[in-house]
């Protein structure tokens, strides 16, 4: 009887220890993420997709185990893991050289990295995630008020053939006139200026 009532105490001593590691393992890791990770993710507020693709088991496993907590720290983000290789066209689309591969959408924004082991980790996942970001709020801007070609004109003189380039990748298109707005916006990715006709003024 001493031996089990030992055993008893034993058992509630460590039994709140077990339910504290339980506790952490139904916060899924959530905490593994570091603050600028966890910065980076409170800036996506629209759908964010990730795709691993990979015929490595045990490469598929680690991503699982690194990505999860992005997905769980932010509603937003979508991950699926693929345990097969992409196909030629797909892997063409997003350039990608190796059987292994990351794919990221973003808004209209799509891109393809190669991974391994070694490349797959919370640092090297945040900056791809980073990058789209970064692309999906810059604007190409295409100057106006001296003639320049039109990047919405249809017509023979206009370029929205061009503009239509950026536009596929994701990009922002605007106008801008410097008499009337004075200044460049920091969201400029690119400042265009096709073709003007007039010259600018001191003030542009």
């Amino acid at each position: 009887w001493i031996a089990l009532i030992l055993v008893i105490l034993l058992g509630l001593t460590i039994w709140p220890q077990i339910q504290q590691y339980k506790l952490d393992i139904s916060q899924n890791h959530i905490n593994q993420l570091t603050d600028n990770s966890k910065l980076l993710l409170d800036k996506i507020t629209e759908p964010l997709k990730i795709e691993i693709y990979t015929p490595d088991v045990e490469l598929l496993n680690h991503a699982k185990e690194i990505l999860d907590p992005y997905a769980q720290y932010n509603q937003n983000i979508e991950i699926n893991f693929n345990i097969a290789s992409l196909r030629p066209v797909q892997a063409k689309q997003y350039h990608v050289k190796t059987a292994s591969n990351l794919l990221i959408e973003y808004g209209n924004i799509n891109q393809g990295v190669d991974i391994t082991y070694n490349t797959m980790n919370e640092k090297n996942c945040s900056t791809v995630i980073q990058q789209i970001i970064n692309t999906s709020n810059q604007w190409i801007v295409f100057l106006t008020g001296h003639g320049e070609a039109n990047p919405y004109d249809t017509g023979e003189m206009g370029i929205s053939k061009f503009a239509a380039l950026f536009s596929n990748q994701g990009f922002k298109i605007a106008q801008l006139n410097l008499l009337e707005q004075q200044q460049i916006p920091r969201n400029t990715g690119i400042l265009i200026i096709a073709n003007p006709e007039t010259a600018f003024t001191m003030q542009e």
